[in-house]
């Protein structure tokens, strides 16, 4: 392997197979052979087909980051070989990958992934500038919607960075954008300094992430160097170099915070994150204490009382249990001792032959008898059994002794109210008031007493039966009997009494916890839904005390995307730079969602989860309050069961009794004893029908207990044909098919149930002989029918129904606590749906949590120092949730409704669709219309009470509507009516501004008095001028006409007459004078100084027309003089003017004064026109030479003056006599 020389003969002798041990071999010694690849490179030109080889190569060649050019030159020869199969393709694939591991360049690929990380970011700012939007506005309404979707889409952009980074984690670009959206968006400092650590390591040419393929190389193949010894440049440090001009001005883009301002960072971060939002704290805590209250808690409580409340029936059902032993013990003891009796009477005098014989019944499991085979023995067991009963029925004595259905057991029970007859003898008896225990209990003292003195005697036992010891118990069976069936009967009465009472309370119960777990899960949802709406407002509006100029940087900072310096510096990849009304356009598209379903989705869930957690609950409450009803039910539809199943051989043992005394006296009780007589001196028919009766009770109780009730609602048995099962199983007959010859052999192959019937039949065979011949009929008592029918009995009574009996009891409770325990799967359901229903609580408590401190965690992008200095901020970060009254942002809507209520101006909001909504008491105060909710509001626009009816409801409509008030007085009001749409809701508002416009109204006819008395001395050209307070108004005229007029010897005519006189007659020449003058175009009056009225022409006109104004100034004239001919003639006066007329120019004209101003003229022309009027001839024009010129050759009459002397000299002049007659 040294001498490479050889290699290649070496190389056609082996296989590949051999090479690449060889080469693998090589690896692991680190050959240099095989560390400079020469050996692969020879190896692959020698077995280029051989796609292990070239899977070895790839394997060594990746664990150099500085050879990635090998592995694409291998992967090259790869394809271009087109190799295939599962190998080749999964070295493709893991080439792929460590090439994206390793790749820190910019490839097309990456630049795909960049530019679309780039849109992602750019929307999820669009999205976070839209909630610092609505900080601005104030708008809480649709923080809560906004922030969801920023969160929704940091979340996004978070996940897709972390897809990129898997696939490039030791990229510069993706590092620097990553660490960029963790500064400008996530606000992650802490994050976002541990990536600035690993881009400075790459700036430094080393990987940020550990290079796995390479450790994994290096440690499986300790000995080969750390470095590849191949001679071509590393690719890595090549990238260092570039990677140092790239990162250059990263530090001016991420400026260093001081230590304070980061400690003061972290400190937000870590209130932010362990802040605990009170209201979400305590509606999962409440709904988790409600649900363990009055779901399991309650379930316990009621199940705890339910083994309570079965231990309470015990006493009634241990009193049906003993009762129903005592009937059937008050029947066995008289039986028993008269068959005792019978067994030791002898048929008659000198005989030994008994009467009866001796029952063998040791055949028969007898433990329901004690196990004794003797009826002596038997008997005694009885008496002992009774007694045990009859002591039990004490503990009833004291069970409710107050409850009136139960009085009278407790009265039959213990008290003497039974007539007993107690016999002397069978003809003698003495009647007592006894109770029913005192009368068992003598009984039982009656019989022993009987077996004490027992002796062999034959007249012992002719006189057994007519003695008191045992004619008393034989007497009293059937009257105990009697009133054992009484005390069942007001037992069933009982039950019955306790199963209605129970469920009547039970559902009023029911219905009330139903009502109160409704109030109190409904009060608490509105309770938690309120406080959390409540604490969301407050993180909201804590925002939005922040200043605005804060909130305003931080948004903007937001706007613009700013470019990289790899971006700049190395790549073609542009962000945009959008314009406002791009962003706008952005920011529209972005944020567009139904914000209301949003809106509303945590209260929908919120409610959804307390109905589900209320009806769960209200469930298990239902379900627990029909376990008693349940429990009683059974109970009453079971105790019966107790009386019938023991009633079988109850009614057995009577039957017999019945038919014993029937049958012997039939054959006759001993020598001296009449026929047919039984004991007590009853006949035999009689007790043969109580056989029968007994029988049908026999069989009632047997139908009952087989079968259940006839109503159906008691069920049979459950544990009767079991019984009978396990019965037939233990004594079946031994062969079924071998010949019957006796009637026990046919009675022991019947079943049990057939046995019981049989019994019947076999009783009835003495009865029906009887019933049809009657004293013909003579029964003998040792017939073996007669010995099988005791047999039976005892069978029966041991073997079936003593063990069905003695496990009544603990099936009825076994019933009772199977219907409690049927509702337990359906309970556990519910509270599982509950606690579902809570953990999906948690979840969306959780999602809100997440939600509110991610909007607190916008104060991450603003200046810290501002944000610290807000109180608001800072009491929420402490866990201060409680609204202060006296701020204003924490004002609630409750607050601002009622404001709005008060306000004096009439406030209308309508919905979309123009029906209102609501309306505050101005509306009454301030209309005489009416309105309701519901009502259109276009139409209340266009009532007869409004003047103008073309209000249109569009945003920002505002005009001044006419309202005529119909309340009598007709009352004209003016309302300034303004509409603005708001969240999709018609809000109009009527301000009553009457008196602002009758003020102004009045303002303006002021005004306008105040413009005319200014017009009157002051042009009206100039009156808007001095009103807009123009200081210096003049201008020039090249030519104008001055008029000036003057009453002649005014001084001796003003003296001669009366001051009003004089102002009368003035105010009239002056009116004349103003009227004639205004027909003249280009004339303006001057001004008047006593008796002087000076006018010009010319003087505001636009095209200044000489022979215009000098004409029509002479037409003025005129009509002046013929003014004053009417005055005279209308006040008798004499008065006379001159009218003196001159045409010049330049003159200066403009306003003197601002206190009182006053339009003057100046010029040499108005001096030459006084002059006119000074030396003018009164009752004539007197004019110049410019105004004959100007003047000459029209319609008036003019003649030359000739030269009068004036001021300045002698000058030419004219006169005007008139106008031309046409």
């Amino acid at each position: 392997m040294d001498d490479s020389t050889h290699l290649e003969s070496y190389a056609v002798k082996k296989s590949a197979s051999k090479v690449i041990s060889l080469l693998c071999t090589g690896m692991e010694f680190a050959h240099p052979i095989t560390v400079d690849w020469s050996l692969f490179n020879k190896s692959a030109d020698i077995w280029p087909d051989d796609a292990l080889l070239w899977f070895v190569y790839g394997k060594f060649a990746a664990i150099y980051p500085e050879e990635m050019n090998m592995i694409a030159y291998i992967i090259r020869n790869i394809m271009s070989h087109n190799l295939k199969g599962f190998m080749i393709k999964q070295m493709i694939q893991q080439a792929y990958i460590i090439q994206n591991q390793r790749e820190n360049s910019l490839t097309a690929e990456l630049k795909r992934h960049i530019t679309n990380l780039s849109k992602k970011v750019s929307q999820t700012k669009t999205k976070m500038r839209h909630v610092w939007d609505l900080v601005i506005q104030g708008n809480v309404s649709e923080m809560d919607n906004a922030v969801k979707i920023s969160y929704r889409s940091v979340e996004d952009t978070k996940n897709e960075f972390n897809h990129v980074l898997m696939k490039y984690p030791n990229n510069r670009f993706v590092a620097r954008s990553y660490s960029r959206f963790l500064y400008e968006i996530a606000g992650d400092r802490k994050t976002f300094n541990e990536w600035k650590d690993k881009i400075n390591l790459l700036k430094n040419g080393m990987l940020a992430n550990d290079d796995k393929a390479r450790l994994l190389g290096l440690a499986a193949f300790p000995n080969l160097p750390k470095i590849s010894t191949s001679s071509s440049k590393s690719a890595l440090s090549v990238a260092t170099n570039i990677e140092s001009e790239i990162f250059t001005n990263f530090d001016e883009f991420n400026e260093e915070e001081n230590q304070i301002q980061d400690e003061q960072i972290r400190l937000l971060v870590d209130k932010i994150d362990n802040l605990s939002i009170p209201s979400l704290k305590c509606a999962t805590i409440t709904t988790l204490v409600l649900i363990l209250l009055l779901a399991v808690c309650l379930t316990i409580g009621v199940y705890a009382y339910t083994d309570y409340f079965i231990k309470d029936l015990k006493p009634p059902i241990d009193l049906l249990y003993h009762v129903n032993l005592i009937r059937m013990y008050a029947f066995m003891m008289p039986l028993w001792v008269h068959h005792l009796i019978m067994e030791n009477m002898p048929r008659a005098v000198g005989t030994t032959m008994k009467v009866m014989n001796i029952p063998n019944v040791s055949d028969i499991k007898l433990d329901a008898v004690g196990g004794f085979e003797t009826t002596k023995q038997q008997l005694q067991f009885f008496m002992r059994q009774c007694s045990i009963s009859v002591e039990a029925l004490g503990e009833f004595h004291n069970y409710y002794p107050d409850d009136v259905l139960l009085k009278p057991i407790r009265t039959i029970l213990f008290d003497p109210v039974i007539e007993h007859h107690y016999y002397q003898n069978q003809y003698s008896y003495t009647p007592k008031n006894m109770s029913l225990s005192d009368i068992v209990t003598d009984n039982i003292v009656l019989l022993g007493a009987f077996l004490n003195q027992e002796n062999s005697s034959p007249t012992f036992w002719f006189t057994g039966m007519n003695q008191p010891n045992t004619l008393n118990s034989f007497m009293s069976a059937h009257l105990l009997n009697n009133n054992i069936s009484q005390v069942l009967d007001l037992m069933d009465i009982y039950m019955e009494d306790l199963t209605v009472y129970t469920a009547l309370l039970l559902t009023y119960v029911e219905i009330g916890i139903s009502i109160a777990m409704g109030i109190i899960w409904i009060i608490t949802a509105i309770i938690s839904i309120n406080w959390i709406e409540k604490d969301k407002i407050i993180i909201y509006k804590s925002l939005m005390s922040l200043p605005k100029n804060v909130v305003s940087s931080a948004s903007e900072s937001l706007r613009i995307l700013k470019k990289s310096d790899e971006e700049s510096g190395t790549t073609s990849e542009v962000d945009s730079e959008f314009s406002k009304q791009e962003d706008a356009m952005l920011k529209l598209f972005n944020t567009a969602t139904d914000s209301s379903s949003i809106k509303s989705l945590d209260k929908i869930l919120f409610i959804i989860i307390y109905i589900i957690v209320m009806g769960g609950t209200i469930g298990v409450g239902m379900l627990l309050c029909s376990l008693l009803p349940n429990i009683c039910e059974t109970i009453n539809a079971n105790s019966a069961h107790i009386s019938n199943i023991m009633g079988i051989s109850s009614y057995m043992m009577g039957a017999e009794i019945s038919l014993n005394d029937g049958v012997i006296s039939t054959f006759g009780y001993g020598p001296y004893a009449p026929k047919y007589t039984g004991i007590g001196g009853r006949n035999t028919s009689l007790l043969f029908n109580m056989t029968e009766e007994q029988l049908q009770q026999l069989v009632n109780s047997y139908n009952f207990v087989k079968f259940g009730s006839e109503d159906a609602y008691s069920k049979p048995y459950p544990q009767f044909f079991e019984t009978i099962d396990q019965a037939n199983a233990n004594f079946a007959c031994e062969d079924k098919n071998a010949k019957l010859t006796t009637i026990r052999e046919s009675l022991d192959c019947l079943s049990y149930d057939s046995q019981i019937i049989q019994f019947s039949n076999m009783v009835r065979r003495y009865i029906e002989p009887y019933k049809i011949f009657t004293s013909q009929v003579v029964y003998d008592p040792q017939e073996t029918m007669l010995d099988e029918i005791w047999r039976l009995g005892i069978k029966l009574y041991s073997t079936t129904i003593s063990p069905m009996f003695e496990n009544v009891v603990q099936t009825m409770t076994s019933a009772m606590k199977s219907d409690a325990n049927k509702a337990i799967p359906f309970i556990v359901i519910l509270i599982v749906v509950c606690f579902i229903a809570f953990f999906v609580m948690l979840f969306v408590t959780s999602s809100i949590r997440t939600h509110l401190k991610f909007a607190l965690k916008y104060v991450l992008h603003c200046n810290v120092t501002a944000v610290t200095s807000t109180a608001k901020i800072m009491e929420v970060l402490s866990g201060e949730f409680r609204p202060i009254s006296k701020d204003n942002a924490m004002r609630n809507k409750l607050y601002y409704d009622s404001v709005m209520k008060e306000l004096p101006d009439n406030i209308i909001v309508a919905d979309q669709n123009f029906k209102v909504i609501e309306f505050n008491k101005a509306f009454e105060r301030m209309l005489s219309s009416t309105i309701q909710e519901g009502d259109d509001l276009r139409t209340f626009f266009k009532s007869d009470e409004f003047i103008d009816k073309d209000f249109q409801l569009t945003n920002n409509q505002e005009k001044v509507l006419q309202y005529i008030k119909k309340d009598g007085d007709g009352i004209v009001l003016h309302l300034l009516t303004k509409c603005v749409v708001v969240s999709q809701s018609y809000v109009v508002t009527l301000r009553d501004i009457t008196q602002i416009v009758m003020y102004n109204n009045l303002i303006k006819e002021e005004r306008n008095k105040s413009d005319k008395l200014l017009a009157s001395i002051l042009p009206p050209n100039l009156v808007t001028r001095v009103q807009n307070g123009e200081k210096n108004i003049s201008f020039a005229v090249q030519s104008a006409t001055i008029l000036f007029m003057d009453i002649v010897e005014f001084t001796p005519w003003c003296a001669s007459g009366t001051a009003a006189g004089v102002m009368s007659t003035l105010n009239l020449m002056y009116r004349y004078f103003d009227s004639n003058l205004s027909k003249g175009k280009t004339l303006t009056k001057i001004k008047c100084i006593g008796d002087c009225y000076m006018a010009a022409g010319g003087i505001f006109c636009e095209i200044n027309q000489p022979a215009v104004h000098a004409k029509e100034a002479v037409e003025f004239g005129l009509s002046s003089i013929d003014s004053i001919r009417q005055l005279n003639a209308e006040k008798n006066e004499n008065l006379k003017i001159r009218v003196g007329v001159n045409t010049g120019g330049p003159i200066v004209a403009g306003v003197l004064g601002t206190e009182k101003p006053t339009f003057e003229i100046l010029g040499p022309a108005i001096n030459m026109a006084q002059q006119m009027e000074h030396n003018g001839v009164p009752m004539q024009v007197h004019v110049s030479r410019p105004v004959y010129e100007l003047i000459y050759g029209g319609t008036i009459r003019i003649k030359e003056r000739g030269q009068i002397q004036i001021k300045n000299g002698k000058v030419v002049t004219y006169l005007v006599e008139g106008r031309e007659e046409a």
